[in-house]
């Protein structure tokens, strides 16, 4: 792994941006998971279900304008302030 906050060994590849994106959150969620997790060699799994589950959750449009699609699901990141 790399410097501050690293959860796994490819952790640096991803950039400051790539890491703010759900679609990250989710994979890292899916790959990494919880206590009992265990190491796996085959990624692509994790891939698949990511990309799975992120088309199943998101809503885009396409803006009139830019001809851009846009992102239109509202995305929460909830944190505990302390262990009460």
């Amino acid at each position: 792994g790399g410097g501050g906050g690293d959860e796994f060994d490819s952790y640096d590849i991803f950039s400051d941006n790539d890491r703010k994106e759900f679609i990250f959150h989710l994979f890292k969620h899916f790959c990494l998971g919880g206590q009992v997790c265990q190491y796996e060699d085959d990624v692509q799994p994790y891939l698949d279900v990511t990309k799975s589950v992120y088309k199943e959750i998101i809503s885009v449009q396409k803006d009139a304008e830019s001809q851009t699609i846009q992102v239109v699901s509202p995305v929460f990141k909830i944190e505990a302030l302390n262990e009460n």
